[in-house]
């Protein structure tokens, strides 16, 4: 073999397989890495924007479930309180009238006075937010207070929770110990009951007094033949005493009554007041979170005139015969005013609490559309936030049964 033969496989050997390793070796050139990662990057935001769209709607769909839900609990709960409203103190016939005189002639509008321990709970005149505006409660089964708190009305609900507490029930005599009654059915012990100034004759005195106290653990009714009733108690005050004991009458409220107030505060809470207990603070904050997600409440009357006649129902504002100064004035008319409610409408409009990057609403909303003259329009919402309007008719069934023959 010569020189150029040995130069020549020389030369066959590094281009063979040797040659094809080096070259596998080398890896992708830039270009192609450069195309890759444009590639990835495209293919990334793809997937991120399809994340993107997917977990918007998602919170947004949840959301919105989130405030259906929280308005359909409302309106139950509230249906639930205020149907109640004036239990207790309503329907009861006085014998001593001749049967003819209910007991809301008596305690509509009556001045009451409240107390727990040392605690004042009415009257009083500085309760919280959003109540701060409520001066001059007395006791009605329910009362707007039209624009009262942050975000629109109040309502107030009074109830009593007894058995027998449509009995109403004369008495003999009264003082700071107790009270002596013609009867004493409908009385059991720690029950708290409503005193009640009426005229000598049986009749009603609207604008009266009327307190709340309580019967004292320790009571019995006996054989029927002890008609003394002690009171003692969280609710005692001792101002029984100052009562007429020949004409004042005594409705019972049961053992937990129910006087409560509603109203939209902060962060978009429908708060309660209970107003039986003192304001506190902790675990027992008076006034108290309720529902969230709501935004506003409004609310208008329904009423009936107490003839009951078919065609006597109207709508009504709670403005003019209707504010809320004009039926807690103590007067017979406001007395007349209050018996005529028979049901109490309420919108409420839910905020979700997402705020959207692009406006998703008109900013707009109208309440109770179908009621002629009473129609609502509420303006001025954030674009961002999607909104429900929840409305719900609540009947006032101790008002629709004393309406009845």
């Amino acid at each position: 073999m010569n020189a150029n033969q040995l130069t020549w496989y020389t030369n066959i050997a590094c281009v063979g397989p040797q040659a094809n390793s080096l070259r596998q070796q080398r890896g992708v050139t830039l270009i192609e890495l450069l195309v890759a990662l444009v590639i990835g990057l495209v293919v990334s935001l793809a997937v991120y924007s399809v994340l993107n769209v997917a977990e918007g709607r998602k919170r947004t769909t949840t959301t919105v479930n989130d405030i259906d839900k929280a308005g359909a609990f409302v309106a139950y709960q509230l249906n639930k309180a205020l149907s109640s409203a004036g239990s207790g103190f309503t329907g009861g016939l006085n014998p001593n009238s001749g049967g003819k005189v209910r007991s809301a002639a008596y305690s509509f509008g009556c001045q009451l006075s409240m107390k727990k321990g040392s605690d004042t709970l009415l009257p009083k005149s500085n309760f919280s937010a959003p109540f701060s505006s409520i001066t001059n409660l007395k006791l009605v089964p329910i009362v707007i207070v039209d624009g009262a708190a942050s975000r629109g009305d109040v309502i107030v609900s009074m109830a009593g929770s007894g058995g027998l507490s449509e009995s109403v029930t004369n008495l003999t005599s009264i003082n700071a110990a107790g009270l002596r009654a013609q009867t004493v059915a409908s009385l059991t012990a720690n029950d708290r009951i409503l005193l009640i100034e009426a005229n000598p004759d049986g009749t009603a005195k609207p604008g009266g007094n009327c307190l709340l106290d309580q019967i004292q653990t320790g009571f019995t009714q006996g054989d029927g033949s002890n008609f003394d009733v002690p009171l003692a108690g969280d609710y005692h005050t001792g101002g029984a005493s100052t009562y007429d004991g020949t004409s004042t009458i005594v409705l019972n409220m049961g053992k937990l009554p129910q006087f409560d107030m509603y109203g939209v505060g902060n962060n978009n809470t429908l708060m309660k007041y209970d107003l039986l207990s003192p304001a506190a603070t902790g675990n027992n904050a008076n006034p108290s979170a309720f529902i969230e997600g709501v935004y506003q409440m409004e609310a208008i009357y329904g009423t009936t005139n107490p003839s009951g006649a078919v065609g006597n129902f109207a709508w009504q504002a709670p403005t003019g015969t209707y504010s809320s100064a004009a039926l807690l004035a103590g007067t017979p008319a406001a007395n007349s005013a209050l018996q005529t409610i028979t049901l109490v409408r309420v919108a409420f409009i839910m905020q979700t609490n997402l705020a959207e990057k692009e406006a998703v609403s008109s900013g707009t909303v109208n309440l109770f559309e179908d009621v002629t003259g009473l129609k609502q329009t509420i303006s001025g919402l954030n674009k961002n936030y999607r909104y429900r309007v929840i409305e719900t008719t609540i009947p006032v069934r101790n008002a629709l049964v004393a309406l009845s023959p």
